[in-house]
């Protein structure tokens, strides 16, 4: 049992909602129908080649206006068509033969015609307009009653019509398909289609973060995870739905839970699932089965992919219960134990899992939960190791202190549990915090004790941990002596462990020993990073003429083959924003006209740039006021004259800025800015709305404070201890301005 010292008892917290997403239409306009086919002569050809590029051009966007652009050059010449089989008129003839028997609703004659397309490989000619009338034919062949048949050519034509269509990224014609045969209730007629879909796409498909969840749906924890993209190819997300709803017709929990583990991109979330159901008009029973084989399901393809699942831990409660119910007899799909993976629990939690669960309850503050984690994995009977104690000592050391981290430390050893280097560098990191140098010392003379753990080369962060103990203590000598001792027996020191001498030395203003640093880097073979040569240009600021020192940083930088990019040059930017010195701050915005000047478009900045600047210039806030105006205004016009978009953080350094600045027209420029994100439909998170509230009351702008609250609860944004406390703050105030303001008036 976990040391109770560690936690405090806490309510459980309740799930969040599921997200939104919307679903793809199930049909489309009936099809326009075509006057039958005629002769085309090759300049023919080339015209009707013109006008549907200038057709479709207006959308760039779609995939397979992409996928036209690039293979125009293939059909631009129109003697390349025409050195097809047959006659020259084989090709247009055969496009137009397409249309007419779309036309004419001859499912069989338009299968052909495809496959014919892609044997001969030519499916590419196929425009947008002929993939929507084919998608429409395929969904007008798949209207069919409940309880019916649906078999024959017709359904054959549009199965193979539909995956066809979706590799295309149309995918309404076999949602169609799908749909019609749950209706038919022909489940295995669902699984088949949906597993040769899955076979036809695999080869195509690749793991991808999504970058950014929008609406209700970046609140469901459970579809933060990547969908598909590759080279304009996506997977629609909701096909998995009707394999699922398969799955829950035939009451087959086991297969459900594989389709989860064997899936390659997100699955919809209960919102759209749900909408999804409402074309079935189902049981409030079966909604509720389905929604439930959906979210375990989810829950199995997370956990199945660890390298997937680490990066997503958010907002994980929900997932945490789905995980335990699925250790349950109720609805069994996962084992504590690898040894025990059968066909029904075909999922084992690694110890990585239950320790990264640990890790972000931590984070988030909530020791109850990390708690329920320990006793749950103690309960289902595995022991915990090294990696989930290491977590469990640098969360709770975090929270609590040195005095509960060495309590943990001491538990650790007397379960016989054996510390490995992650361990130490855990408790000493925590030590090193609160200042306990002594038990710093006697840690790390006991890992450098032992044999195994000395060579690993996993151990350098806790060498780099020293390093700045020594630093920091005025210990120099203890802290080269330790770096010349890795350089000969290992760890190999890599550039963060230099750059933490680096730094030492730009802060004692001595460039001779940051020179001499850079030297012992090279004769290593050791390139730096880019921290390393934002370290160097702040220093030669101090030296040399502000140009001279950007092309000498430039120069070395291009010495060790480091490539100036828009990233490298926003790093070294950040760095220089931060020196709390003009020269530096000078130095960024000659960097950033450098980038504008540049016709390189690798080093063009972005929003990612500006906002950096920004982000540095309000630390000059309460120091040189006119200088936080100045800089600001100028970066925002530059921002607005190259059409650079604000992104959330802009936002919230513009809004922060404006609301620090002691003139009123601070406020009604925060105010200017906050109803454009409103007017703009921009979404306020907590820390937004936080910035405002918290900036208003500092000015005592209570009514203008009252007003924002008032649009922040209709909102619906999901409170948290800190936003309560500003609320608290500004209705208190309120209250008191209108009864000052009402006593003045008697």
């Amino acid at each position: 049992m976990l040391a109770r010292h560690a936690f405090k008892a806490a309510d459980p917290v309740s799930g969040s909602p599921c997200g939104v997403r919307c679903l793809h239409s199930l049909s489309d306009h009936a099809a326009t129908p075509l006057k039958g086919a005629q002769h085309v002569t090759p300049r023919a050809l080339k015209k009707i080649w013109e006008t549907r590029h200038e057709k479709h051009t207006r959308d760039s966007s779609h995939s397979t206006h992409k996928q036209l652009s690039s293979n125009m050059s293939q059909y631009a010449n129109a003697t390349v068509i025409l050195q097809q089989p047959s006659s020259p008129q084989h090709i247009p003839n055969q496009l137009l033969s397409l249309q007419s028997h779309i036309a004419q609703r001859d499912a069989s004659a338009v299968l052909q015609l495809w496959r014919d397309f892609e044997k001969d490989n030519l499916l590419h000619l196929l425009g947008p307009s002929d993939l929507k009338k084919c998608s429409r034919l395929v969904i007008n062949l798949c209207s069919v009653e409940p309880g019916s048949m649906w078999s024959g050519p017709t359904r054959e034509a549009a199965e193979e019509l539909a995956l066809g269509l979706a590799n295309d990224s149309f995918t309404s014609a076999l949602k169609a398909c799908f749909t019609a045969l749950i209706t038919t209730n022909d489940t295995e007629g669902v699984l088949r289609l949906y597993n040769r879909f899955l076979s036809q796409t695999e080869h195509r498909i690749v793991f991808r973060d999504e970058d950014s969840l929008g609406g209700e749906e970046a609140q469901d924890e459970l579809s933060k995870i990547p969908t598909i993209r590759k080279a304009g190819f996506s997977v629609d997300n909701s096909l998995s739905a009707f394999a699922i709803i398969a799955h829950a017709i035939r009451d087959d929990f086991s297969s459900a839970i594989r389709t989860g583990m064997h899936a390659k991109w997100i699955f919809p979330s209960a919102y759209a699932t749900n909408a999804l159901l409402d074309t079935f008009a189902p049981s409030s029973k079966f909604r509720h089965k389905v929604l439930t084989f959906m979210r375990h399901a989810n829950a199995a393809r997370l956990l199945s992919h660890p390298s997937v699942f680490y990066k997503h831990l958010h907002n994980l409660a929900k997932l945490y219960a789905t995980m335990i119910e699925g250790l349950s007899p109720d609805y069994p799909w996962v084992t504590a134990n690898s040894e025990s993976v059968s066909d029904t629990r075909p999922v084992a939690i690694q110890e990585s899992t239950w320790a990264a669960f640990i890790s972000a309850f931590l984070e988030a503050r909530r020791l109850d939960l990390a708690e329920a984690v320990w006793d749950d994995m103690v309960r289902y009977g595995h022991k915990p190791g090294p990696s989930v104690w290491t977590v469990l000592i640098k969360g709770v050391g975090r929270l609590g202190g040195s005095g509960p981290a060495l309590a943990l430390w001491r538990s650790m050893k007397e379960a016989a549990v054996t510390p490995d280097s992650s361990s130490y560098q855990a408790i000493v990191q925590v030590m090193t915090n609160t200042r306990q140098w002594k038990e710093v010392e006697e840690l790390f003379d006991e890992f450098r004790s032992s044999s195994s753990l000395r060579s690993d080369p996993n151990s350098e962060p806790l060498f780099k941990t020293m390093i700045s103990v020594h630093l920091t203590n005025s210990r120099e000598r203890d802290a080269i002596s330790l770096l010349e001792d890795m350089i000969v027996n290992g760890p190999h020191p890599t550039a963060p462990t230099f750059n933490t001498l680096l730094t030492y030395y730009h802060k004692q203003k001595d460039a001779k020993s940051v020179s001499s640093l850079l030297k012992k880097m090279t004769a290593n073979g050791l390139s730096g990073d880019i921290a390393t040569f934002s370290i160097l240009l702040c220093t030669l600021l101090r030296i040399l003429d502000r140009g001279e020192a950007i092309q000498q940083t430039l120069a070395i930088m291009d010495q060790h083959q480091i490539k100036a990019n828009v990233a490298t040059y926003t790093a070294i930017i950040t760095s220089l924003s931060k020196e709390q010195e003009k020269n530096a701050l000078e130095a960024a915005l000659d960097l950033l006209r450098t980038m504008e000047e540049s016709v390189d478009p690798m080093i063009v900045p972005n929003v990612v740039t500006y906002t950096a600047i920004l982000t540095g210039v309000q630390s000059w806030i309460g120091r040189d006021d006119q200088l936080v105006q100045d800089c600001t205004e100028f970066i925002v016009q530059k921002m607005m004259a190259r059409r650079v978009k604000f992104n959330k953080i802009t936002y919230n350094t513009l809004l922060k800025t404006y609301l620090e600045n002691s003139s009123p027209a601070g406020v009604q420029k925060a105010l200017q800015l906050y109803r454009q994100m409103r007017r703009e439909r921009i979404a306020l998170t907590g820390d937004t709305w936080h910035i405002i509230l918290h900036g208003l009351a500092k000015r005592s702008e209570w009514v203008v404070a009252h007003e924002v609250l008032g649009d922040m609860q209709q909102s619906g944004i999901t409170m948290t201890n800190w936003l309560e406390k500003v609320v608290e703050k500004v209705t208190r105030g309120y209250v008191v301005s209108r009864r000052r303001l009402a006593s003045a008036k008697r």
